[in-house]
Parts: structure tokens; sequence; C-alpha cells
């Protein structure tokens, strides 16, 4: 989801909606593996603190992630979100809410 829908009764051109953060997507896609071990408050929990945990990479589409990136760099993103993302169940398993 792009931060820029929410600027739509400021009239930005369309394709500002195209425009998001590509972490968030690795993460996403990393917490659907684990929706089975966790409720969706938990999930959610844990998107958050992974992603306070990873920096901002901005894209207007997938392909652009790999065109810009090399597979190095790719391998690094996905490893910081893997790192991140189980930073995060430590966390919330650690502090479970009432």
């Amino acid at each position: 989801m792009s931060i820029f829908r929410s600027f739509s009764s400021f009239d930005l051109p369309s394709h500002f909606e195209e425009v998001a953060n590509y972490y968030e997507r690795l993460v996403v896609e990393r917490l659907m593996e684990l929706k089975e071990t966790f409720n969706s408050d938990q999930l959610a929990d844990v998107a958050c603190i992974a992603l306070n945990q990873l920096p901002s990479w901005y894209i207007r589409n997938h392909v652009d992630a790999h065109f810009y990136l090399s597979e190095s760099q790719l391998a690094e993103m996905h490893l910081n979100t893997e790192n991140a993302v189980l930073f995060a169940i430590e966390k919330v398993t650690a502090s479970p809410r009432e």
C-alpha cells in the first residue's frame, strides 16, 4: 500500500499511488509464512517492529527492485528482513498482550 494514497485529496498524479516501500513487501511476504503460527494482532505487531528495524527503500513497482539492485544487494535486503522479523518475533513473544 502506498502512503501517497492517503493524499488523494491533494490531486497528486496517479503514478504516486505506485510508490511503495520495498521492505514492506518483503516483511509482508515473510509474515504470510507465519500466518498459521500467530494471530492477526501479533502479526501486525511483528510487522511494525520489523519495519522499524529496517531502512526505507522506495520503488514504483516490483520490477524496479530487480532492475536497480544487484543480486547481492537483493540478498542482503532479504537477510536484513529475515533478521528484523526474527527480532520482532522475539519481542512479541516475550511480551504478549493481555
